[in-house]
């Protein structure tokens, strides 16, 4: 595995996600214990008006060209979820008021609205396949296809970083 965060002790601990583990972390971003998806704890931002959280974390990714990443995320505040102001970036998704996933597309943004999904009821396992040769990728919500042969922005040789980005949600087990 070439990552792997559950956001349980003893790697981190209640509390500022900064600087825990290799994370970086802005706003009001934390490791929480009233709402995980599996074993006690996961990620919380929970950013103050005007504010946008950022939790990110470096991974050496560059000799491999095919990656997966899946992850569950809870993400209860619709009507404010934008893509992520980072940048550059090589993608990024949302979902928007109505629970549809929201993606990048090269520099295009696409909504599914064929697929809605409510995020306020649970965590949803979100997979994404990232191919560097290609610059391709596809996502996965609850393993059901929501975008597929996206293309990545730039030309980035592979994957070097992962970012959680914006003023309320929640995340768990990062693999």
């Amino acid at each position: 595995t070439l990552f792997c965060e559950t956001f349980e002790p003893p790697q981190v601990t209640i509390g500022s996600l900064d600087g825990q583990n290799s994370w970086n972390a802005t706003h009001n971003v934390l490791v929480q214990d009233a709402i995980s998806d599996s074993g006690g704890s996961s990620l919380l931002i929970c950013a103050h008006s005007n504010e946008t959280g950022v939790a990110s974390h470096a991974i050496n990714a560059s000799t491999n060209k095919t990656v997966w990443i899946d992850c569950r995320v809870s993400h209860e505040d619709f009507a404010n979820a934008e893509l992520p102001s980072v940048s550059p970036f090589v993608l990024a998704f949302v979902f928007d008021a109505f629970g549809h996933p929201v993606m990048t597309d090269g520099f295009t943004i696409v909504t599914n609205t064929a697929f809605v999904c409510d995020t306020k009821e649970y965590f949803h396992r979100v997979t994404m396949h990232l191919d560097f040769n290609l610059h391709r990728w596809n996502l996965y919500i609850d393993g059901i296809l929501a975008g597929e042969n996206l293309s990545m922005r730039g030309e980035n040789p592979a994957l070097n970083e992962i970012f959680f980005e914006g003023d309320y949600g929640f995340a768990d087990d990062i693999k």
